[in-house]
């Protein structure tokens, strides 16, 4: 089955009604008309598919029975986009608000064998950016994000980038032939950066364009990284799986490991001597969970390397 639209949009809903159509409103303002939004509802109680479904009729829902998480949502929706006959698949996070141009900016850079991030703001008016693009440092298996927190004008241009998150990201068929879908073991965090990883590693390239801005309400479903217990538990199980996937170097997963331990000791003291055992109890389940191998959803059993394509 084949379709005239060459992209492919994909947004992966979990009780979104406070973003989701409002990021559909700004899709369709946008000034590139030639796109098909697909809805992955991962198991919604809140109506927001429905809602989003009698507002924007024509839009696909794939809806699952159960919460598949960012991967496992993003790759029901992938491999919807392939059978349709997409030239590209735009992963886009729901609460999000893309500019006019976003679209017409993530396609103006695309070219065989590279992918484009779109530049992501602050909610407010600052220009202040959330970008989590950058580099990566396999030493301490820690992200390094230069733009975070900064004001980039669009003229500048696109620049190559390590690493990108799927807030938005512009991505070419071929690349999904190439190294399979996103790994459904990590459930959400740290599965983008492993996609770009392993996509650079097979030879594509990621550039980051500035004049294709949204804004991004970040961590709009689990709250922000520092209070919410599900992004200790997902951060403190995926990071070290991450790394022992990918450290260039047994040595370099060694000195990880070592500064993991002590860093996560620091901030364990950190919390119980502020009174806070709820999430020293979320990063204990997350260590453990990784030791034993119990990826996926919390106690889930999704096998490690699910997704792959490897």
């Amino acid at each position: 089955m084949t379709t005239d639209a060459s992209v492919g949009i994909v947004l992966v809903n979990y009780n979104g009604s406070r973003f989701l159509n409002d990021c559909l409103r700004a899709l369709h303002a946008g000034t590139v008309t030639d796109f098909e939004v697909i809805l992955v509802d991962n198991a919604s109680t809140d109506g927001s598919a429905e809602e989003a479904c009698r507002e924007f009729p024509s839009m696909t829902l794939l809806r699952q029975a159960t919460n598949l998480g960012v991967a496992g949502g993003n790759n029901a929706g992938i491999a919807y986009c392939l059978d349709r006959g997409h030239r590209f698949v735009l992963l886009m996070n729901y609460d999000t608000l893309p500019d006019a141009r976003m679209l017409e900016e993530l396609l103006a850079v695309a070219v065989p064998g590279v992918l484009v991030s779109g530049y992501t703001l602050v909610w407010d008016d600052s220009g202040r950016s959330n970008s989590h693009a950058g580099a990566l440092d396999w030493t301490l298996g820690r992200l390094r994000e230069p733009f975070f927190g900064g004001v980039m004008e669009a003229r500048r241009g696109a620049r190559e980038i390590d690493n990108a998150d799927t807030c938005c990201l512009l991505v070419p068929r071929e690349v999904f032939g190439a190294i399979g879908v996103m790994d459904a073991a990590y459930f959400m965090y740290y599965d983008d950066t492993d996609f770009i990883v392993r996509a650079r590693r097979a030879g594509f390239r990621c550039v980051l364009n500035p004049a294709a801005r949204l804004r991004h309400y970040e961590r709009g479903a689990t709250g922000p990284v520092s209070l919410s217990p599900i992004s200790v538990y997902y951060s403190s199980r995926n990071r070290p799986y991450f790394m022992g996937k990918h450290a260039p170097s047994w040595p370099r997963y060694a000195v990880f490991l070592l500064y993991f331990s002590v860093t996560r000791a620091a901030n364990l003291l950190k919390w119980i001597a502020t009174g806070d055992f709820q999430r020293p109890a979320w990063m204990l389940r997350g260590l453990v969970d990784f030791a034993r191998g119990r990826m996926g959803p919390m106690n889930g059993t999704v096998a490690h390397g699910s997704g792959t394509g490897a």
